[in-house]
């Protein structure tokens, strides 16, 4: 994949200094970019190197002006380069279209519909009176115990365990082998032995969050 200083100005707003022309064919760290990648560089200790990378083009906060006659690159000005930069990477890299689907090996309890649009990947156990969302990807071998609710657009990755009444919601990401609502520590001494004391709540997981 490739775009032109043109097609990346169209993606974050920055201001060029340099041939709107020239092309980007890739994304790397500032040390380790290429002539035709793109980088960013936004504290002082990188800023100072400018004229050290071999970027094609990096994009610089708004206030940077290199030393006079020192231009190795093609400057990209905007007011959040970090950011910008990986607006740019996601061009680089799309994520993968959905496609719904309930594999075969998935095992799905009563009660339990999944909403619109959504994916159910191979070996995923869902219990009973869960409600699943529109849009979420279950991943390989998730466990998703009862009563569990799950956000729409959310990500569960493989191996992951949802303990009973779990609440995900919207736009959530949890990474492989996480445990959500398992027991705490919990346990009292009584005559020289632990207890072990019982667990009534459940793990409330808000929108835009994520885990692992």
């Amino acid at each position: 994949m490739k775009f032109s200083i043109s097609d990346i100005v169209k993606i974050i707003p920055a201001r060029v200094t340099g041939d709107p022309g020239f092309e980007i064919r890739g994304v790397s760290s500032f040390d380790d970019a290429g002539p035709h990648d793109l980088t960013f560089a936004c504290d002082p200790l990188y800023l100072s190197r400018i004229d050290q990378t071999l970027a094609g083009a990096v994009i610089v906060p708004d206030s940077f002006s290199p030393n006079p006659g020192i231009l190795p690159c093609i400057l990209l000005k905007t007011d959040n380069p970090k950011l910008s930069f990986f607006k740019v990477v996601a061009s680089f890299y799309p994520e993968k279209t959905l496609v719904p689907r309930i594999h075969p090996s998935a095992i799905i309890g009563n009660n339990s519909i999944p909403g619109q649009g959504t994916r159910i990947e191979a070996n995923v156990v869902v219990g009973d009176n869960v409600t699943i969302g529109d849009q979420v990807h279950i991943m390989s071998n998730v466990t998703i115990a009862d009563g569990c609710t799950i956000g729409d657009h959310t990500v569960i990755k493989p191996n992951v365990t949802l303990m009973e009444g779990s609440v995900i919601g919207h736009h959530g990401i949890i990474h492989p082998g996480s445990v959500i609502g398992s027991d705490g520590f919990g346990f009292a001494q009584n005559a020289g032995t632990h207890e072990k004391l019982i667990h009534t709540g459940h793990v409330s997981m808000g929108n835009h969050v994520e885990i692992g």
